[in-house]
């Protein structure tokens, strides 16, 4: 079965950076690792402007949101989110859940997925069927009694990360995963 960790933070936390910091920890040592992270794209002011995606096995990025310009155009919160960049994200996410990789991330489970049902619902659903060792999911702070809930068949663990730990947060989450990848010794 696999092992689900979710990562949760308030907003602007640093959750992504985290992952992407254990990423180059786990590589490092020799972890396999896919799925995909979301980090905020910014102008040249440091304004957030939108969302890009991933791909943790290929690099492969793409423009996953916009700032919407107008409440209407808003796909949830603030956000416009691209369609097409949904679907091949959600792809790849399936995709890395589906191998037998050592760390499967799926940065982020937000509303659009607990509230609306779409992005990355799908992987949520096969993480009971999955062939990843151990999964990471990202999800802010306000929603992950909700994750926790909908997810408490599979006994997640939970990482909180803030302001005062986001420095040692990569360090505690990769030695979690690696005393998890551990053969149990006799």
């Amino acid at each position: 079965m696999t092992r689900i960790i979710l990562l949760t933070g308030p907003k602007r936390s640093g959750k992504t950076t985290a992952c992407r910091r254990f990423v180059e920890n786990g590589r490092r040592a020799n972890m396999a690792i896919g799925g995909i992270v979301s980090p905020a794209r910014y102008d040249h002011r440091g304004q957030k402007r939108g969302i890009d995606i991933i791909d943790l096995t290929t690099g492969q990025r793409r423009a996953l949101a916009t700032t919407a310009s107008s409440p209407q155009e808003a796909t949830v919160g603030k956000y416009r989110f691209y369609p097409g960049a949904i679907r091949w994200a959600r792809r790849r996410a399936l995709s890395a859940l589906a191998a037998p990789l050592d760390v499967v991330i799926v940065d982020e489970i937000g509303p659009l997925e607990l509230e609306q049902k779409q992005g990355f619902a799908t992987a949520l659903d096969r993480l009971s069927t999955s062939r990843a060792k151990i999964a990471i999911l990202i999800v802010r702070d306000s929603l992950v009694s909700q994750l926790q809930e909908k997810l408490k068949a599979l006994q997640p663990e939970t990482m909180h990360l803030c302001n005062t730990n986001r420095n040692q947060i990569p360090h505690h989450l990769y030695k979690m995963v690696r005393d998890l990848l551990s053969p149990p010794r006799d």
